[in-house]
């Protein structure tokens, strides 16, 4: 959690809270809120993979210029530890596409 505290220092965001999430994925992951510029709440999800398990930064480079308008990626680092930072959808984007019926799977 130092490391994330550092990373939001260096982008000049304060914290409001910052929680971690448990289950079973790899790495480290944390939920946390800041106020913006305007006072709004903004929340956001910072992923820390675990050691060999980083290759989602490399498949972000490669095709950054297609999901940019699509994904909620705020920033990755490619530095030790590698992470990303993404805005906080609410709920897992795999519980939902569990539940959809295989066509619909297919087309996502």
């Amino acid at each position: 959690m130092e490391i994330l505290k550092q990373r939001l220092e260096e982008m000049k965001w304060v914290p409001i809270y910052i929680e971690n999430i448990t289950g079973a994925h790899a790495g480290d992951i944390s939920r946390f809120e800041i106020i913006n510029q305007n006072d709004e709440k903004e929340k956001y999800i910072y992923k820390e993979f675990a050691e060999g398990r980083n290759n989602e930064i490399e498949v972000y480079m490669k095709l950054e210029n297609y999901l940019q308008p699509f994904t909620k990626l705020v920033k990755w680092w490619e530095s030790n530890p590698q992470a990303i930072l993404m805005v906080d959808l609410g709920s897992p984007l795999k519980d939902d596409f569990m539940e959809l019926p295989l066509h619909s799977k297919k087309k996502s």
